[in-house]
């Protein structure tokens, strides 16, 4: 269930019927590059909305902010929705009111009556038009002194407090009309809107970390399409696939970010396994069973993601919405700590020498804050944020702090290791051009399943 602050107005919820959404990255673009951001923000929440069964009565874009006003009933829900956006980095519920002076004491004291509480601190904020008869500092001072002495008149004295106050009433004037608010709410993940040039295919394998790593890029803006790469040796059946390690509910986790239903794609990569295992020189790549188990799904999966991202006419068929993409990399779970996710290969020489942009937006965290996001995704809260959070914060924090990335170590594992793939790479690039190769790839494409996953936040 929804969950408002103690120190919220949710008692006003009755009175508010417009919502203002706030970003940040856009307003550091230029011009051009912020109309059109702005635009897509606004495309993307109000598709969101939609899709959450929310329709608003009117929106638009004005001065750096979002609005959207919606029927007094349905702003506590909508709320809620906005905590979960990508783009939104803020957002109040709000009042709209006349900008004469005289109306904005009169809104903002009976405002007060239910916002404040005897003995609480307050402040007033004003942000105005430049040619408004007063300027900030005395409109702010006029206000409050007027919503000091009618709580003094009743008998439920109040403070003002200009540094540290337990609420502020904000007011954002404008040329012909004004906002009135008292809670200021915070997304719960910020970045950019979807954009739809660009998209990435993602590698799943029901792998930790697979669900993070695709999510750091969708809130960049990507549009990511998981890759999800099985051996039909081992999932009988797709039931069982999307059982394995809860793959079905990160997915949808996923989707529920995104306002079009994303692409997933299954990919039974075993007739392309056999033929790979019988290469003679595998044989000193690894000293264990397990380890050339998913040394073979690794070279598999590279093969397949190569043809996928250069080579195959699959792209014409993954739209968003009815946008066809266009295929800029992929992204994998690759960490420094090759335990995590058990790569027997370096990911970052293998993609290189495949020539393809690979993307590791893993690398350089600690894995206690991957486990925090992934559970944060997994298990989402329902209360509003009310303290301002940045996710690119923390993470520049927990690289700083934990310096978990090692570089002597991954340069000491591709030397150890580079003399045995590189046998193998020469064999394999040089062979997918081959007739054999090529035939047994796309025929693994066409046999390809598509789905189309959507999810609500609510």
């Amino acid at each position: 269930m929804p969950f408002f602050p103690p120190n919220s107005s949710s008692s006003l919820n009755n009175e508010y019927n417009l919502i203002i959404a706030r970003y940040v990255e856009i307003g550091l673009k230029s011009r051009k590059v912020r109309n059109r951001m702005e635009k897509r923000l606004m495309d993307h929440i109000l598709s969101i909305l939609n899709r959450e069964s929310l329709s608003t009565l009117q929106s638009s874009r004005q001065w750096g902010r979002l609005i959207f006003q919606f029927e007094p009933k349905d702003i506590e829900k909508a709320l809620l929705i906005f905590r979960n956006i990508i783009g939104i980095h803020s957002y109040s519920p709000v009042i709209r009111v006349s900008n004469s002076f005289d109306e904005l004491c009169k809104s903002t004291v009976k405002f007060a009556q239910t916002y404040l509480k005897s003995n609480e601190s307050f402040a007033v904020r004003v942000k105005r038009f430049k040619l408004y008869p007063k300027n900030s500092l005395e409109i702010e001072r006029e206000i409050g002194g007027k919503i000091y002495d009618y709580f003094t008149q009743i008998g439920k004295p109040i403070k003002v407090n200009l540094k540290q106050p337990q609420k502020t009433i904000y007011l954002e004037i404008k040329e012909k009309e004004a906002y009135l608010f008292g809670d200021i709410y915070y997304s719960a993940w910020g970045g950019n809107p979807i954009e739809t040039d660009k998209a990435m295919f993602a590698l799943w394998n029901g792998n930790f970390g697979e669900l993070s790593a695709s999510f750091l890029l969708t809130r960049r803006g990507t549009v990511v399409i998981p890759l999800v790469i099985y051996n039909s040796e081992t999932f009988l059946n797709k039931q069982k696939l999307l059982r394995y390690n809860s793959l079905n509910e990160k997915l949808h986790v996923l989707a529920s970010f995104y306002s079009e239903p994303i692409n997933v794609i299954l990919l039974d990569y075993n007739p392309l396994i056999k033929i790979i295992k019988n290469f003679e020189k595998l044989e000193i790549m690894q000293d264990n069973d397990y380890k050339k188990k998913v040394f073979l799904e690794e070279i598999a999966s590279l093969l397949l993601i190569s043809h996928l991202v250069y080579q195959s006419s699959i792209q014409n068929h993954i739209k968003y919405g009815k946008k066809t993409l266009i295929i800029k990399g992929f992204i994998s779970n690759y960490h420094q700590s090759y335990s995590l996710v058990n790569h027997t290969i370096d990911f970052i020489h293998i993609a290189q020498s495949f020539s393809f942009t690979h993307f590791i937006p893993l690398s350089g965290l600690s894995i206690e804050v991957i486990k925090k996001m992934e559970g944060k995704l997994m298990n989402p809260s329902y209360e509003l944020i009310t303290e301002e959070f940045s996710l690119s914060s923390l993470i520049l924090k927990d690289i700083e702090v934990n310096n978990s990335v090692n570089f002597d170590s991954i340069v000491h594992f591709s030397s150890d290791n580079i003399d045995n793939i590189s046998i193998a790479l020469d064999y394999f690039v040089n062979s997918i051009k081959s007739k054999k190769f090529s035939e047994i790839i796309e025929s693994i494409i066409e046999n390809a399943e598509f789905m189309k996953i959507s999810s609500k936040i609510s």
